[in-house]
């Protein structure tokens, strides 16, 4: 395998799938909202993700995404 400046600043495309086009979306279309963070989990077979806003009193709130890539 050769490595060039292209390879190294592009994802593979698993992760650009499954990772960077359904976070994309969810922010594209407000589902994203106030989140802090955003978790990404395994759940059995499946990739989850899970936004989470930490209030002003530093208290985690949790909601899952419903994301498919």
């Amino acid at each position: 395998m050769t490595l060039n400046a292209g390879s190294l600043t592009r994802p593979a495309p698993i992760v650009q799938k499954y990772v960077e086009d359904p976070l994309s979306e969810a922010l594209i279309q407000g589902h994203l909202g106030e989140a802090s963070l955003v978790e990404m989990f395994v759940d059995g077979v499946e990739l989850n993700f899970r936004s989470i806003t930490i209030d002003e009193t530093g208290l985690e709130q949790t909601s899952d995404l419903m994301l498919t890539p």
